[in-house]
């Protein structure tokens, strides 16, 4: 069975727990759909990730989608490795606050033998975006 294949079945429609990402399991998201090449995942806006204005916090959506990225990119390849961020770029579009349901989207652009390209974006309920990102991250060659 494939990572992917192991992840639908465990995680897909319910909060994720119990993966090896402890940053996973604390952002406790719920995985709407996990393909190839593409995860989408729901999150419910916590206190803790409110910046003193009481928007989530810009470090927050970084979070997400560079969670996300290493994700997609080890449910995409066929090759027992994991994947570390080179970079990461991020725009804030608008804010969102505590309780808000937003929805995070990785979609992978490229995945090469050693380095990898993925987009991402956060939009509201509304279908508003909130944040995107561009992510190149590094196929580093270790079993887990």
């Amino acid at each position: 069975m494939t990572r992917l294949e192991k992840f639908t079945q465990a995680y897909l429609h319910q909060p994720i727990q119990g993966s090896s990402s402890n940053i996973t399991n604390w952002l406790n998201g719920t995985p709407l759909l996990a393909e190839k090449g593409k995860v989408v995942i729901e999150y419910t806006i916590r206190e803790e990730w409110l910046n003193y204005q009481g928007f989530l916090h810009g470090g927050m959506g970084a979070m997400i989608l560079d969670d996300m990225s290493g994700m997609i990119c080890m449910l995409s390849s066929t090759e027992e490795s994991v994947y570390s961020t080179i970079n990461l770029t991020v725009d804030y579009i608008r804010g969102a606050k505590k309780g808000d349901r937003i929805t995070a989207t990785a979609t992978v652009v490229k995945l090469g033998k050693t380095v990898a390209h993925v987009i991402g974006e956060i939009k509201n309920e509304e279908g508003q975006l909130l944040v995107k990102s561009s992510c190149n991250l590094v196929n580093v060659p270790v079993r887990i």
